[in-house]
């Protein structure tokens, strides 16, 4: 990382030999990260609630995405699980990726609409930032 440090502070021209050796120690930094710490992803119902929190989300607020307030309820006390129409719109409406809603709580695989989203390339995620709704008034 020094090493790094150092030669990303001299901004190197590309196509240098200083650049060359920024880029292949990035690399060999980011896979040594990578490797000796994974970051595992989150279960779905602790996405859902960071993302809330993040937006200040009320739980009645997720009926547009999961359903009634009774469906938002099981949804996030595990009772039930997450159908393919409520991870599209999760994923579209509130950014949050499909591929981390498609796993579950308990770590086994998916119901079979998130398998079958997985399976049309429904994991990628290309959405607008929402605004953060503000507490107070500007």
């Amino acid at each position: 990382m020094t090493r790094l440090t150092a030669c990303l502070e001299s901004d190197p021209e590309p196509g240098t030999s200083a650049a060359d050796e920024a880029e292949v120690l990035a690399t060999l930094i980011e896979h040594y990260e990578s490797a000796q710490f994974p970051v595992e992803r989150p279960p779905p119902i602790d996405a859902i609630l960071f993302r809330m929190d993040q937006l200040d989300l009320a739980q009645k607020e997720l009926v547009p995405y999961i359903g009634s307030a009774s469906k938002v309820s099981e949804i996030l006390n595990g009772k039930r699980t997450l159908s393919l129409p409520m991870i599209r719109r999760l994923r579209d409406g509130l950014g949050i990726p499909a591929d981390v809603l498609i796993g579950s709580s308990d770590g086994s695989t998916a119901s079979s609409a998130a398998k079958q989203l997985a399976r049309l390339g429904g994991t990628q995620t290309q959405v607008a930032p929402i605004p953060r709704r503000r507490s107070t008034p500007v």
